[in-house]
């Protein structure tokens, strides 16, 4: 009695084991159930400045399906559930924004995270190799010069054009503030965009038009570096005043 058992147990393992076999080639041979994963942009900061706050993450089906679409850690950890076995159209692309925040509403640590799309009907689970990067913490930025040291504003001809050169990391468009420092407190007066080459030009303006004031004041690495210009006011005698341009870093991913 114990052989043919034995001898039965064989067969059905070799039959397991064969059915196993071809269903994972019928798999193979399958076109894939997530055609691509997507994230634009795969850097971003939620920290509340509204700029880069969120991210675009999604995935391309090949086929109708009921999925759950999540964002999970380094350790494959479920953080954030985007999808919740909704049924979605094949052929198609699907998009969402990701917040930063955890299914709770806390914001996730910095640090990398993936994608990941499950098929619970079939037991699938297809996970990104496309991270994201959450990064909240400011590159340093440092201003290098600005030139040239004098410029005229406000005078009838005179198109002024300070150049102003940083160390950092580079961005396509860096935001640059400018400071007004001898008003009381130190205070915004003007933002514009700079250049992808770790430059920008101030063409001396603030945001009420020309600064009729006479001097700038430049923060470099170890010393001031003073850009001084010239002009007239619109109203009242000519008064002096400082203003300190700076890159702004908390925006400029690497």
């Amino acid at each position: 009695m114990t052989r043919p058992l034995v001898r039965a147990v064989f067969v059905v393992l070799v039959v397991a084991t064969v059915a196993a076999f071809f269903t994972t080639q019928q798999l193979k041979g399958e076109f894939p159930l997530v055609i691509r994963f997507a994230t634009k942009p795969a850097h971003f900061s939620p920290n509340g400045d509204h700029y880069r706050d969120t991210t675009e993450v999604g995935f391309d089906l090949s086929e109708p399906a009921s999925v759950t679409f999540m964002v999970v850690d380094s350790e494959g950890s479920e953080v954030r559930r985007i999808v919740n076995e909704r049924r979605l159209a094949g052929d198609a692309k699907h998009r969402f924004r990701w917040d930063g925040r955890d299914d709770d509403g806390n914001p996730v640590p910095d640090g990398t995270y993936r994608m990941r799309v499950v098929r619970r009907d079939e037991s699938r689970v297809i996970d990104s190799s496309k991270e994201i990067s959450v990064d909240r913490k400011p590159p340093r930025v440092t201003l290098l010069s600005a030139n040239p040291s004098v410029v005229a504003t406000g005078l009838p001809g005179e198109t002024p054009s300070v150049q102003l050169r940083y160390r950092g990391p580079k961005n396509q468009a860096p935001e640059v503030r400018v400071f007004r420092t001898d008003d009381g407190k130190p205070h915004i007066v003007r933002r514009f965009r700079g250049g992808p080459n770790r430059g920008a030009v101030w063409d001396g303006q603030v945001s009420a038009g020309p600064d009729p004031s006479r001097s700038v004041t430049v923060p470099g690495t170890r010393r001031r570096r003073r850009a001084r210009y010239r002009g007239r006011p619109s109203r009242g005698p000519a008064r002096a005043s400082r203003c300190a341009a700076s890159p702004c870093a908390a925006r400029c991913p690497p």
